[in-house]
């Protein structure tokens, strides 16, 4: 997975200092310059001509289009113990990305996402930070794979300077498809347990190809079930049958 950070967006790819690309990293393709070999358990995957993907050799699914699943739709989130449910005062950073590309949840064909994903179906989805995606570091199919959180928006940005906030007490709801990994990303995708550059333990980069409601705007956030059109699309999803 890349997420790109140009003003508002976060970025995957490691500098050119760094010797190897991180997991779901660019690691090749026309033109690219950067790191050419990638992260312990993760092998270098060719996309296309033009893009090359650092995917985890022992959990990435073994053909390049998935039949989807089928299940039964429902309007409550897959259950877990191992990701925060929010509510009570607890808060999280948001920033918005666009990539194009299946992400840690499986969703997608050919490693390119389904277009569902883009929030024209009366959700959005987005890459959260781990202790959200998976608090047992996993980077693929994670326990948050599937849940939905309604994120409100304080109307403030975390600094000066990284976003005017905004659509203060306006709510989403947001499916988790994607991880945003704290290698490479940092400043804004917390490690479990630790904090971002800005002093929250939570993340959420919001799937937006423009024209969002917020820009950076800390939120309020707790779990919520998931619309029922949310669960039959994420049937489609590679992790839907918990692989």
């Amino acid at each position: 997975m890349m997420l790109i950070v140009q003003t508002f967006m976060l970025t995957a790819v490691a500098s050119l200092a760094v010797a190897q690309a991180p997991v779901w990293g660019q690691c090749g393709g026309t033109g690219w310059t950067g790191a050419t070999t990638c992260a312990a358990g993760s092998v270098c995957t060719v996309s296309n001509q033009y893009y090359s993907q650092c995917i985890p050799s022992s959990s990435a699914p073994t053909s390049t289009a998935s039949a989807p699943h089928t299940t039964t739709t429902a309007s409550s989130p897959p259950s877990s113990t191992s990701v925060p449910t929010g509510g009570s005062g607890m808060q999280a950073t948001t920033t918005r990305y666009f990539d194009g590309l299946e992400g840690a949840c499986g969703c997608g064909s050919n490693n390119a996402m389904f277009s569902w994903q883009a929030g024209s179906a009366g959700f959005y989805t987005a890459a959260a930070s781990q202790a959200i995606f998976d608090q047992a570091n996993k980077s693929w199919c994670g326990a948050g794979c599937g849940l939905c959180f309604q994120l409100t928006s304080t109307g403030n940005a975390p600094c000066q300077g990284c976003g005017t906030g905004g659509a203060a007490g306006q709510s989403i709801i947001a499916m988790v498809t994607n991880l945003c990994p704290n290698n490479g990303n940092a400043q804004w995708c917390p490690a479990v347990g630790g904090k971002n550059q800005y002093g929250f333990s939570y993340h959420f980069d919001i799937m937006s190809n423009g024209n969002f409601i917020w820009d950076n705007a800390v939120v309020d956030f707790k779990q919520v079930a998931c619309p029922s059109n949310a669960m039959t699309d994420f049937s489609q999803c590679v992790c839907a049958s918990g692989a």
